[in-house]
């Protein structure tokens, strides 16, 4: 068996990687928690901008503290 990994012969037609799943749900989870904005306006994309630079963990850490200060932030209407 060759360790080197090729790239598939075949994309993906049904199947998901769940790395890129996890970053993407992660964010857009932290967005809805923090910002509230609805999707497609000028603030909604300096959120994202701001989003995707920083580390999954201090997303989370971010996001866990809005939910304690504020609970009804866990429920997006």
């Amino acid at each position: 068996m060759n360790s080197i990994r090729r790239p598939r012969r075949r994309p993906r037609g049904q199947s998901v990687n769940f790395r890129s799943l996890w970053w993407v749900v992660l964010r857009e989870a932290a967005l809805r928690v923090c910002y509230r904005s609805s999707i497609g306006t000028a603030a909604d994309v300096q959120a994202r901008l701001a989003c995707s630079g920083r580390e999954s963990a201090r997303i989370a850490q971010i996001a866990w503290a809005i939910i304690r200060e504020r609970p009804e932030r866990r429920f997006f209407p």
